[in-house]
């Protein structure tokens, strides 16, 4: 096998030998002697060209002793051979169209999107270095949650932006004129406007405080608008439309317990009891806990669902690019972090874009559902109350509007409760049916 790779390779080190007219090669000899240096040196491929090329020279020169060499120094041999080969075929192609493993290319990476962190959308050339800082640390003394934390400083990036100026620079005039702007030509809704208004008021009067009148007089007017509902049925769909048991069971495990997005997204093994058949909620909004009752469907959905990954903490735990961490992992998911929030919401809107329910539904719209199905089922606003964490029953009282069949059974306990007892008796003998004989021995009494 030696002799076939030695003399091939002769013939096709000789046609690069001539074709190239022998300017790049010194002489064999000297070549083997620097060999090992000229390979930590330069690393070029061409390098381990010469070197082996010199090495297969000495081999061809004992061939003799190359048949009684050990298998150690055969299969090295070998190796070198090859290696050989593939650069001398190299040659022959073209010194551009066949890439060398190992080889540092000169042409620049592609270009990577950086996703979308906090602090992309949060920073800007005219919102950053030190006044950044200092907002980000009065937010943390403050207390706010991470979702205001980043809304508020999205609302002082997009003033800086907007006149492109610092926003320690900006004066009253502009501010008002950056709302008017938000208001009039942007239409933000009302919760829009009142998140940015609220930003970029604790950023003057915290951060960099100006004693404006702008902010002591603005009001933005909450607006009583009812949120939108989806029936059972197009629950079902929803999950049956899924193309993974993750998502399918995150929408139904959002649904059947009424949780919002990012609490679902934290759940952790720990706080599914499945002795007592209740989930335990931490830090809610308002970092509050509370406990849900747990259906035997969604117990039985979560065991599955694990079974894929099986995390030690997290239930929903991230999974990796094209979902390469469910499906080719060999042990136990060693995730740092929950599933992405865009992850979710980037399903949920393909799903319902497709099921074309003729309304924006979100991952919000499950915990609506939930408590409007509750509710209609003949729970008390009570218990709704305690299930979705609400500090006040005024906020849960809002579906009420979204239900008729809590009107209905008010007016049918209305009707049995307040009946007179003449009227018992009437309904008693209205209701009793009349027979042939019992009217006719009612007229013979009578005649």
């Amino acid at each position: 096998m030696l002799g076939f790779f030695h003399d091939d390779l002769e013939n096709l080190i000789m046609a690069r030998r001539s074709a190239r007219n022998g300017s790049q090669f010194g002489d064999s000899n000297n070549e083997r002697s620097n060999h090992g240096n000229s390979i930590e040196e330069t690393g070029d491929p061409s390098n381990r060209l010469r070197g082996t090329e010199g090495q297969l020279n000495g081999a061809g020169s004992n061939g003799g002793k190359q048949k009684g060499a050990d298998s150690q120094s055969a299969n090295s041999t070998d190796s070198n051979s090859n290696r050989a080969v593939s650069n001398v075929s190299r040659s022959a192609y073209g010194a551009e169209s066949m890439p060398i493993l190992g080889r540092k290319t000169t042409e620049p990476a592609p270009a990577k999107k950086s996703p979308e962190t906090e602090r992309s959308l949060t920073h800007s050339p005219y919102f950053c270095g030190t006044i950044y800082e200092r907002m980000s640390e009065d937010l943390h003394l403050a207390g706010m949650s991470q979702r205001t934390h980043e809304g508020y400083l999205r609302a002082v990036r997009k003033l800086a932006d907007y006149w492109k100026t610092s926003p320690d620079k900006i004066t009253e005039q502009q501010l008002r004129k950056h709302f008017l702007f938000l208001k009039n030509d942007c239409e933000f809704a009302s919760g829009s406007l009142r998140v940015a208004y609220s930003g970029i008021k604790f950023f003057y009067t915290r951060s960099c405080r100006r004693h404006w009148e702008t902010l002591a007089q603005m009001r933005v007017p909450a607006s009583q608008t009812l949120p939108e509902v989806i029936t059972r049925e197009q629950v079902h769909k929803i999950i049956e439309a899924c193309r993974t048991l993750r998502m399918a069971t995150y929408f139904w495990t959002a649904y059947s317990l009424g949780l919002r997005m990012q609490e679902a997204l934290c759940l952790e093994v720990g706080d599914i009891d499945s002795a007592r058949m209740m989930v335990h909620v931490h830090r809610g909004k308002g970092a509050k806990d509370r406990y849900i009752p747990l259906p035997e469907s969604t117990l039985v959905m979560l065991r599955e669902y694990w079974k894929t990954h099986r995390h030690p903490r997290f239930m929903f735990p991230a999974d990796g690019r094209d979902h390469r961490g469910i499906n080719l992992r060999r042990g136990p998911s060693n995730a740092v972090t929950v599933m992405s929030p865009t992850a979710v919401q980037g399903a949920m809107k393909q799903i319902t874009r497709k099921l074309h329910f003729g309304k924006k539904v979100s991952i919000h719209t499950l915990r609506h559902s939930f408590a409007t199905h509750l509710l209609e089922a003949g729970i008390s606003l009570r218990a709704i109350q305690q299930y979705l964490g609400h500090s006040s029953l005024q906020t849960t009282m809002v579906y009420l509007h979204l239900t008729d069949s809590a009107a209905i059974d008010v007016r049918q306990v209305i009707n049995e409760l307040f009946v007179r007892p003449n009227d018992y008796q009437s309904s008693a003998a209205s209701s009793k049916p009349s027979t042939p004989a019992a009217s006719v021995s009612k007229r013979s009494q009578q005649e």
